[in-house]
């Protein structure tokens, strides 16, 4: 479904560029596959296996809380059944369990939030880089849009004026 609304975008991105240069000859397109692009770069390779060595590391400690909450838990189990525990003993033991329990479930969400963090501080300097070149290209080479023909965007386009107050004038807001 994505390769078809992508197919879509690209024609409909296509015919926009046609009818443009048909009716406004002196603009200048361009596009440029972004995530090719990404992909090329060294220092998004580098990012990348950092990224995966990060989330590596904290996998093995989640796994490790696992691991001890599952033997713990297993212990608790053999005990209960054997019968040499009181039941306040019982009733100790499966609240240490709940509270591992909840910081288990405490490290998974700080992980997701740590990875993400590690994510936007490896890839924006790489993102802001690609994004400026392709911005100096267009400038040096007389470009007026540059599409992005991996996302169906314009990465660049030279500055214009906002018609959003007149859109909401129209519109009486």
């Amino acid at each position: 479904m994505n390769k078809i609304n992508l197919l879509l975008k690209g024609c409909a991105l296509a015919v926009v560029m046609l009818c443009t240069s048909t009716v406004f000859g002196q603009y200048k397109l361009g596009h440029i596959n972004s995530a090719e692009l990404l992909n090329l770069m060294p220092e998004m390779k580098a990012a990348e296996k950092s990224l995966e060595t990060f989330t590596k590391q904290l996998d093995s400690q989640y796994q490790a809380k696992v691991s001890d909450f599952t033997a713990k838990e297993q212990r608790l189990y053999e005990d209960i059944q054997k019968g040499i525990l009181s039941q306040v003993e019982q009733q100790k033991r499966a609240e240490e369990l709940e509270t591992l329990r909840r910081s288990i479930a405490d490290f998974e969400v700080s992980a997701q939030q740590q990875i993400s963090q590690k994510r936007e501080t490896l890839l924006n300097p790489i993102l802001d880089n690609a994004q400026s070149a392709i911005e100096n290209v267009a400038t040096e080479n007389g470009f007026n849009y540059i599409f992005d023909i991996s996302a169906g965007s314009v990465l660049y386009y030279p500055p214009s004026d906002d018609i959003m107050p007149l859109v909401k004038a129209k519109l009486g807001m």
